[in-house]
């Protein structure tokens, strides 16, 4: 699980990068315009678009984001299927003994969420 955890941490680094470079060179922006902005080397700012820093932390992440006009999300999901409580699998077994034989059953699964619009729209 380790090992899985830091392949997954190097390919966010890289992933990360790329968007702060993309973002950069759609702003019209240098290295040397973001190393100014942030008070660093042209080398680092290359180094953390190329996905080669691994220490940089949240706030330097904010920092190098908002000097090329983003703002960085961060949102956590279960590494593994979450274990349901034992009230719901004695309701999910009942379920099952209903159900005909041929239907298939998954316990969680991911459900797609409408995007909003503007004015509430779907």
């Amino acid at each position: 699980m380790q090992r899985e955890a830091s392949q997954f941490a190097d390919w966010l680094l890289h992933e990360i990068g790329r968007e702060l470079r993309v973002a950069r060179v759609t702003a019209g922006m240098r290295l040397l315009d973001v190393a100014e902005t942030l008070g660093t080397s042209i080398s680092h700012v290359s180094r953390v678009e190329h996905g080669q820093i691994k220490g940089l932390g949240l706030s330097g992440l904010t920092r190098h984001a908002a000097a090329v006009g983003l703002k960085p999300y961060l949102k956590l999901f279960p590494a593994v299927a979450r274990p349901l409580d034992r009230a719901q699998l004695a309701l999910f077994s009942r379920f099952r003994e209903r159900l005909a034989a041929g239907w298939h059953v998954e316990l969680e699964v991911p459900m797609p969420i409408a995007v909003v619009h503007q004015f509430g729209e779907h």
